[in-house]
């Protein structure tokens, strides 16, 4: 195969969906669930030892980061694989 032909080989569905390994948004996405996660301990803690708030901002807020955590789910069975076996 020539360097013209992979220049133009066209790219399938599959390549478009996959989230790559390397993929440095994902790494800053993962990174931002790391914090977040450590938010809802805490929050989660203190909704525990007193009672929910009524403010409407932190009602926003929670809902924001359960959104976070739901594509979370959502990328991570897109997200690249590798056996490091066969690796």
């Amino acid at each position: 195969m020539s360097m013209n032909d992979m220049m133009t080989e066209k790219k399938g569905c599959k390549d478009y969906l996959i989230i790559s390994i390397n993929s440095k948004w994902k790494s800053y996405f993962d990174v931002w669930i790391l914090i977040i996660v450590g938010y809802s301990c805490i929050v989660s803690l203190f909704y525990v030892a007193f009672e929910e708030t009524d403010n409407q901002g932190h009602r926003t807020w929670d809902v924001i980061v359960e959104v976070f955590f739901y594509a979370d789910l959502v990328f991570t069975f897109f997200q690249e694989y590798r056996e490091p076996h066969t690796n």
